[in-house]
């Protein structure tokens, strides 16, 4: 199993390999990134600056997806263009 970090740091290097072609990118499990615990910091925490200009300027179109976004701080909320709620489907 990739850590948090590994898989920005490999959704980054996927930019850069997919700039000027037409290709969008999923991102599957934010949480991983996004996260924390009582003890340590997560990833987006650890490299704020660096997260908050990858949200704001990947050239590449992206689908992130989370099981719940209760764990994603609203400053990280807000550098997303559309952000679309489900409701439980077992409700």
């Amino acid at each position: 199993m990739l850590s948090g970090k590994t898989r920005l740091e490999n959704c980054r290097l996927a930019q850069k390999l997919l700039a000027g072609k037409k290709a969008i990118i999923i991102f599957d499990e934010v949480e991983d990134v996004f996260s924390s615990s009582l003890i340590d910091h997560s990833v987006a925490q650890e490299y704020k600056a660096w997260v908050n200009d990858f949200l704001e300027n990947n050239t590449i179109p992206m689908i992130w997806i989370s099981n719940s976004v209760t764990c994603i701080d609203n400053a990280y909320l807000r550098r997303f263009d559309i952000v679309y709620w489900n409701t439980d489907v077992t409700e």
